[in-house]
């Protein structure tokens, strides 16, 4: 099982606060002196489930021995990636497209799951 996932937006605040009311939990900066203008949404569920939201054109490369890994911005990244995550959450499936249309995302239902 997987409890933490990191992808990017151009406005990691909001969507870590839109995360977060997926998961009917919160969200918080994250430590500026490790990634700065990031943020952290958390549902508080008995996994220790986390999402990072980093800001858009971060890359996570390869640290040394000591580091798991570095950050770097990429302005020529694609507005695209291959990055995407299934998370349960403990709102119904009217809560989570009625998020979704008031951010304007896109919220589909496919093989019994909401994308």
């Amino acid at each position: 099982m997987i409890h933490h996932v990191s992808i990017t937006a151009y406005d990691p605040q909001h969507v870590a606060q839109v995360l977060a009311e997926l998961f009917q939990g919160e969200s918080f900066p994250f430590p500026a002196s490790i990634f700065p203008d990031s943020y952290v949404a958390v549902p508080f569920d008995a996994h220790g489930t986390t999402v990072d939201v980093h800001p858009f054109h971060t890359e996570l490369i390869p640290g040394s021995e000591d580091q798991g890994f570095q950050n770097q911005q990429n302005p020529d990244s694609s507005t695209y990636t291959g990055t995407h995550a299934a998370i349960s959450v403990l709102s119904s499936q009217e809560q989570i497209e009625a998020i979704a249309a008031h951010e304007g995302w896109r919220c589909v239902k496919r093989g019994g799951f909401l994308m």
